[in-house]
This record gives C-alpha cells, structure tokens and sequence, in this order.
C-alpha cells in the first residue's frame, strides 16, 4: 500500500493502481413528500459510509441517523467503503430519508 487513499492490486491485467476517489450521482429520496434531489459527487474510496453521512450531512440536510444509503438495491452497512462495494464511476446510490 502506498499511502491511505491509493493502493495496488494484482488481478488478470496485472498490478494495478486504485485511485484514491469515486464519481458517482448520490440521489437522495425525501421521505416527507416523495421527491428526490441528484449531487453529483466524489468519494474517497477508503472512506466507511458512517464517515460519509456525516460529510454529506450539510449537503443534502439530513441527519446521519435518518440516512438509509443503497447501492444496487442493498442496504449498506457504516463500516462498508466504496472499496468494498467495488463501486464504479457513474454508478448510483441512493440515500432514503427516513422519516
């Protein structure tokens, strides 16, 4: 590992480098009325879903407790990464309200 937002793997193509970030669309559904708002964002791809409620709390104005977070229709846990989820770039997730 070279430092804490970039690392190297070794797969079929050979060793490579993971940047340190993620450009995806977070859509966010608004539990009071049904509607829901697109961010375009980057997220650090060693960063737990925890850390990223409360970074996107200001953003999208909601409190971390209310923040359920998707990604491919699976509930995501506070200790999971865009790492391990294996997220790609212009992927979405999607972050329900709860009310």
């Amino acid at each position: 590992m070279s430092s804490s937002t970039s690392t190297y793997f070794d797969d079929d193509e050979g060793p490579r480098e993971i940047s340190g970030f993620v450009s995806l669309e977070l859509i966010l559904q608004h539990g009071h009325h049904g509607t829901a708002s697109v961010f375009r964002v980057e997220f650090p791809l060693f960063s737990s879903i925890k850390l990223l409620k409360k970074d996107m709390e200001p953003r999208i104005k909601v409190k971390p407790e209310f923040q359920e977070w998707f990604y491919k229709g699976i509930l995501l846990k506070d200790d999971d990464t865009m790492l391990s989820l294996k997220v790609n770039v212009d992927d979405k997730i999607v972050v329900k309200e709860r009310t």
